[in-house]
């Protein structure tokens, strides 16, 4: 069977994002510093969350490979006489493997977002280790993690409750008038909303770290100065 170019496309990202998660990992576990508690190759809270990461983004491959080659087109059209005759299978066959692949969409969106907070977290987890040291870090750090867990299960939520019953999201209907909740443009709004939030929080959280280290810095160019002028006079 010919592979289309969005599962081609699908193979191609998950393959990237877990050669670099594994070498990440394979860094943190075959070369592991022993000199001090602190070093940087201790395997550490954000090296698990990324290793967690692998397993949605399998998930989510396998799921939206399956949809697609199960129905290429992703139709929702009962199936007719010619397609049975055209592939060669009965419309039972084909209509059970249409509803499966719309049942796959399912864990396939689930697995996505697990994916994407679970790098969230892994981040966060990193940030951590810095921002830890000001008064306020660790009352940000709790307050970020329990906001991306909290936006999690409202996706999580949405997921699977905006098509009411749940059997809407896979069920064939050649009506014009027919369910669009499997579409999941709530799902995709709130997706986008708290991912773009968390996302603009993780990428502020360490700026009042390079603005503490600019402070070192010239607290150190002070005191070298003024050593300096101590041996001049």
């Amino acid at each position: 069977m010919k592979v289309s170019t969005d599962v081609t496309f699908d193979i191609a990202s998950a393959c990237v994002c877990a050669t670099l998660i594994l070498a990440r990992c394979a860094y943190r576990g075959l070369f592991r510093c022993k000199l001090h508690p602190t070093c940087h190759r201790t395997w550490r809270s954000d090296d698990l969350y990324m290793a967690i990461a692998l397993l949605p983004l399998i998930g989510r491959t396998t799921c939206i490979c399956l949809s697609f080659v199960l129905n290429p087109t992703h139709t929702y059209e009962p199936a007719t006489e010619v397609e049975a005759v055209t592939l060669g299978m009965s419309t039972a066959k084909i209509d059970h493997d249409r509803i499966l692949s719309h049942k796959l969409l399912i864990p396939g969106r689930i697995c996505y977002a697990l994916f994407l907070w679970c790098l969230k977290l892994g981040l966060l987890g990193f940030y951590s280790r810095f921002v830890d040291i000001l008064p306020w870090g660790k009352r940000v750090v709790n307050a970020l993690w329990i906001f991306i867990v909290v936006t999690f299960i409202a996706v999580l939520a949405t997921t699977l409750s905006e098509c009411r019953p749940l059997s809407l999201m896979w069920a064939l209907n050649a009506d014009d008038d027919r369910e669009t909740c499997h579409r999941a443009v709530g799902q995709l709004i709130l997706m986008a909303i708290c991912n773009i939030i968390s996302d603009v929080a993780l990428i502020l959280l360490p700026f009042p770290i390079l603005q503490h280290l600019r402070l070192d810095i010239k607290a150190y160019d002070f005191t070298k100065n003024a050593s300096a002028l101590d041996l001049t006079f």
